[in-house]
């Protein structure tokens, strides 16, 4: 996960040995590898992620951004603000900012900080329609392929829940800005769609928000119609 401006590809489905020997290979990323549980707030129609993420010892409430969407199996542009990852506890007009962002409004409870994950999961599952809280259990390994002109962060995610599957995420880790040139953009996002065609073999491309939202609806990402 890099914080500023970075194009990002994810797909899921299963991961061959051969793509995963290929993977592990990689130079680490120096992130610990981490077992997490990630509460995301879906409410349908936003692009905007929304999650609670919870850890033994910690936790915090995060907005990631959607700048630009890929085509249909291309990269999207991200915002992560690290002012928008937010440790807990949680301050009541932070909290009203973040449901805002997916159209939520929050709840009248909701005017003083708070302490937890476990207690803002039990305030935002008494609004029911249309917050729906979608648990996604991850296991996390990083690594880093530099072999093109810009580094990208390989991220290999098996999920316990709502499904079992894998996840295999790329983002570029070029440092965007809103500043950034035109080129470094391009450049940028060329080394995520060469990544993705070197390690995203048959897996079914999707955001999160989109994986999220099928999940809300009761679906599969890794079903037997997937690409």
């Amino acid at each position: 996960m890099a914080y500023g401006r970075h194009w990002e590809w994810r797909g899921f489905g299963t991961i061959s040995p051969t793509i995963e020997r290929r993977v592990v290979a990689l130079p680490s990323a120096g992130v610990p590898e981490r077992t997490v549980t990630d509460y995301y707030l879906h409410a349908g129609g936003t692009a905007v992620n929304v999650k609670i993420r919870a850890w033994p010892g910690g936790g915090s409430l995060k907005v990631k951004r959607l700048l630009a969407s890929g085509d249909l199996e291309g990269p999207s542009l991200w915002e992560e603000d690290p002012e928008e990852d937010h440790a807990f506890p949680v301050a009541a007009p932070v909290l009203t900012r973040c449901l805002e962002a997916i159209g939520i409004a929050p709840p009248s409870s909701a005017t003083a900080a708070v302490g937890d994950a476990t207690g803002l999961l039990a305030m935002l599952t008494r609004l029911g329609e249309p917050l729906r809280i979608v648990e996604v259990r991850k296991r996390r390994r990083s690594f880093v392929c530099s072999g093109g002109a810009v580094p990208v962060l390989v991220e290999l995610v098996d999920i316990a829940a709502p499904e079992r599957t894998a996840s295999l995420g790329l983002e570029d880790m070029a440092e965007l800005s809103a500043h950034s040139a035109a080129a470094e953009v391009a450049i940028a996002r060329r080394a995520v769609i060469d990544a993705a065609c070197r390690f995203g073999e048959a897996l079914r491309p999707l955001t999160y928000p989109q994986a999220v939202a099928m999940w809300a609806g009761g679906g599969l990402v890794a079903d037997s119609g997937a690409g």
